[in-house]
């Protein structure tokens, strides 16, 4: 099955900026964790993580997408940078 994706990318200018919190839940998925990991890293539950993607699908102007793409899509924004990402 085929995933329909699409990207729309925003210029710098018009580039919502995500909040700390959801710089912190992407950093945690380009570092492979799951929702529940990453939840419980944060204290928070995994469907609050769920949420904090949601926000930021939204922000970045993925529709579709991997939790990979995702986090590219972070990462070219300059929303996070590669040195933040856990190992």
């Amino acid at each position: 099955m085929t995933e329909n994706i699409s990207y729309s990318p925003a210029d710098s200018s018009s580039a919502k900026s995500l909040t700390e919190r959801e710089k912190q839940v992407v950093r945690l998925m380009g570092g492979g964790y799951t929702n529940k990991k990453i939840g419980k890293k944060l204290k928070i539950s995994p469907y609050t993580v769920a949420n904090h993607i949601a926000n930021v699908k939204d922000k970045m102007g993925i529709n579709g997408g991997s939790r990979t793409e995702t986090v590219v899509v972070a990462l070219q924004n300059e929303q996070i940078s590669i040195d933040e990402i856990p190992e």
